[in-house]
């Protein structure tokens, strides 16, 4: 389980503003793992050197949608916020979905690429990664937490590629979607909904507030849902 500061923000597109530290606020704590503890100021590096170092080190640009099928880890949490900081538009699964139901989201919104956990489940998730990638349905896979075929760009690659740079400054309009997430049904098969980023960063200021979360506040985050919420 992995925990999260939460703080207060202006409206605004989401979710970096949860990363734009006051001194304050930098030196805090916002991730707890079991392996890691960072604090804002820490987080925000990784998150601009991954953000830095996608657009370097794949083909991916703004706006396009990329899969995520990761478990709770610090890793996910960087290349989820990493993503939005560099425009890219992350489409959340689940560790448990097979080929067919990360193949047929991944289909239905033309996304391009897609992040595995290399060491989940036995390495189950990078078979899946590597069947999507040769059937031609993704064109761009990176891996965490593992040996990455020749086929496959590293996390740690695209981290290191950004070390110390700025990735580019990106203004999304507060319509456009920041997120898709996963929604229930009755189909048997997954269902995504689009999160924009003006209600989204609304509704994570809107349920701190409700709940009378603070800078002193740990929560536990699922890597799997609302990371904007949690760091807010």
């Amino acid at each position: 389980m992995l925990s999260g500061r939460l703080v207060s923000g202006d409206a605004e597109a989401c979710p970096m503003s949860s990363l734009r530290h006051s001194p304050n606020t930098g030196p805090q704590t916002a991730l707890v793992t079991p392996e890691v503890r960072w604090t804002y100021r820490e987080l925000a590096d990784r998150v601009d050197s991954f953000a830095a170092g996608i657009g370097t080190t794949t083909d991916l640009r703004p706006g396009d949608r990329i899969m995520f099928q990761l478990g709770n880890a610090a890793e996910t949490v960087v290349a989820y916020l990493g993503c939005v900081r560099a425009g890219l538009v992350p489409v959340c699964t689940l560790a448990q979905h097979g080929a067919r139901e990360v193949g047929l989201l991944a289909q239905h919104l033309g996304a391009r690429g897609l992040i595995s956990q290399a060491d989940f489940g036995g390495g189950r998730l990078l078979t899946i990664a590597e069947d999507l990638l040769s059937a031609g349905t993704v064109d761009t896979v990176i891996t965490t937490r593992g040996v990455d075929p020749s086929s496959m760009a590293s996390f740690d690659d695209v981290v290191a590629a950004g070390a110390n740079s700025i990735p580019p400054r990106i203004d999304p309009e507060l319509l456009d979607v920041a997120v898709f997430q996963l929604s229930g049904g009755t189909t048997g098969l997954p269902k995504i909904a689009p999160r924009l980023h003006e209600e989204y960063s609304y509704n994570s200021r809107a349920w701190a507030a409700a709940l009378g979360w603070t800078s002193e506040t740990f929560e536990p985050v699922d890597c799997r849902g609302d990371l904007p919420g949690g760091f807010r």
